[in-house]
C-alpha cells in the first residue's frame, strides 16, 4: 500500500467524522456557544464564597493581640541592637585592617618646607 492510499484513507476517516462535529456546533445557540464554562458546569460561586472555600478572605487574618506599642518597641530595639553591633563589627575590621596596612590610598608625598627668603631666589623681572 503507498503512502498515498493511506494518506487518502485517513483524509476520508477524518472528513466523515467532520460532519458529527458541526452538528454538535450547530445545535448550540449563539449566546451557548460563545459563554465560556468558567470552572466546568456547574452552580456559579461568587468571589466572596471561593475566598472563604479557600481560607483567603480577611476573616481568616490573624487577630492582633497585645499592645502595639510594646510590639514595635520590642521589634526596634532589636533592630537597634543589630544595627550597634554591626556598626561595632565594622569599627573593629576596619582598625584591624588599618594596623595590617591593607590600605593604600594613593596619598600625597609628604610637603617639603619651602624657603621664601626671596634674595636667596633672586628679583623677579618683568
Amino acid at each position: 500500500m503507498s503512502q498515498l492510499q493511506l494518506f487518502s484513507r485517513k483524509g476520508v476517516q477524518i472528513l466523515k467524522t467532520v460532519p458529527g462535529l458541526l452538528s454538535h456546533v450547530r445545535n448550540k445557540t449563539t449566546s451557548e456557544h460563545l459563554l465560556r464554562q468558567r470552572g466546568g458546569p456547574g452552580p456559579f460561586k461568587t468571589q466572596a464564597q471561593i475566598c472563604i472555600e479557600t481560607k483567603s478572605h480577611m476573616n481568616f487574618y490573624p487577630v492582633p493581640e497585645g499592645s502595639h506599642q510594646e510590639y514595635h518597641k520590642a521589634r526596634n530595639m532589636k533592630w537597634a541592637t543589630m544595627l550597634m553591633m554591626s556598626v561595632t563589627f565594622l569599627g573593629i575590621t576596619t582598625f584591624i585592617a588599618y594596623k595590617l596596612d591593607c590600605f593604600f590610598l594613593h596619598s600625597l608625598p609628604p610637603r617639603r618646607k619651602i624657603s621664601t627668603n626671596s634674595e636667596k631666589i633672586g628679583k623677579l623681572q618683568y
